[in-house]
C-alpha cells in the first residue's frame, strides 16, 4: 500500500486533495496530512515516517520553509519519493525546477491535472520498484539496487546477499527473493544464486567474478544456468567468443 503525504495549510484544499487521491487509488492508500513543512520534516527525521508520494503546497503561510525548500530537504531524505507541487500561483512554476520533482499542478485546474500527476507517479514508482530488491533483516527493511548484487548464498537459516561493498543478511530464502529479480539472476547451486551480469567467467564447476572471487556451480543447476547465460548473451548481442563465457 502506498503512503502519501499531503502538506497543505488550507483545510479546504487539503480535503479536496484527499478526495481526489482516494478516488484515484480507490481508497487503497495511507494518507497523512501535514499543515506545515516543519511538521512534515519532523515526521521524516524523528518518527521514522516515509512516503512514496508527497503533495506539497508551495506557499505555506506562516512557515519558515516554502514547499520548494521542503522538497529540497525531502530529496535528501528519500530520493525515490515522487514530489508533486500544488499552487494557485502560476508564477511559482519556474521555481520548482530547483528541485527533483515530478509534476506542478495549478490548483485552479486540480480536478483535471492532479489525477494525471498521480498516474505519472504510479508509473515512476513501478519503474523504480523493478530496479530494487526488497527484504527484511530483523526489524529493519532494506532496499538495494538489483544491479549491485553479485550473488546470494544460503547458509543454514540465513541468506547472505553480496554486493561489491556490503554483505546483507536476511532469513528470507533464495526462492522467495528470486521472485523479485529478473532472468539475469539464476540459481547456480542449491545454496547460491548469481547475477549473470556481474560475472567474469562461467564453467561447469564454478563462476568467477572480476575481482577473482568464485562460487560453485552445482551439477544439477549447470544446464539451466548455461541456458540463462546464453539467453543473456543473445539479448545483449555479445560476440560468441566473449570472455565472459569461460566454459561450455
Amino acid at each position: 500500500m502506498l503512503n502519501i503525504a499531503i502538506c497543505e495549510d488550507n483545510p479546504i484544499h487539503t480535503q479536496m486533495i484527499e478526495d481526489t487521491v482516494k478516488a484515484h487509488f480507490n481508497n487503497s492508500v495511507e494518507i497523512v496530512d501535514f499543515s506545515s513543512a516543519t511538521e512534515l520534516l519532523s515526521a521524516f527525521s524523528e518518527a521514522d515516517f516515509s512516503c512514496q508520494i508527497a503533495l506539497l503546497d508551495i506557499e505555506l503561510e506562516g512557515d519558515a520553509l516554502s514547499g520548494i525548500n521542503l522538497a529540497k530537504k525531502l530529496n535528501q531524505f528519500n530520493r525515490q519519493c515522487q514530489i508533486i507541487f500544488l499552487s494557485q500561483y502560476l508564477e511559482y512554476a519556474p521555481d520548482v525546477y530547483e528541485t527533483e520533482h515530478l509534476y506542478f499542478v495549478y490548483k485552479q485546474k486540480m480536478e483535471e491535472y492532479l489525477p494525471k500527476a498521480l498516474h505519472a507517479a504510479q508509473k515512476k514508482l513501478h519503474a523504480i520498484q523493478k530496479q530494487f530488491l526488497y527484504f527484511k533483516s530483523g526489524k529493519k527493511k532494506y532496499q538495494i539496487l538489483q544491479n549491485d548484487i553479485l550473488y546470494m548464498e544460503r547458509i543454514l537459516t540465513t541468506t547472505e546477499i553480496h554486493t561489491a561493498t556490503e554483505v546483507y543478511t536476511t532469513r528470507e530464502q533464495i526462492p522467495s527473493l528470486m521472485e523479485q529479480l529478473p532472468s539475469s539472476f539464476c540459481r547456480c547451486h542449491r545454496s547460491y544464486a548469481v547475477n549473470l551480469y556481474a560475472i567474469n567467467t562461467f564453467t561447469r564447476t564454478e563462476i568467477t567474478f572480476p575481482d577473482g572471487q568464485n562460487i560453485p556451480v552445482g551439477r544439477t543447476y549447470y544446464e539451466n544456468a548455461k541456458k540463462h547465460f546464453a539467453e543473456l548473451v543473445l539479448k545483449n548481442h555479445r560476440p560468441a567468443n566473449n570472455s565472459h563465457h569461460g566454459g561450455s
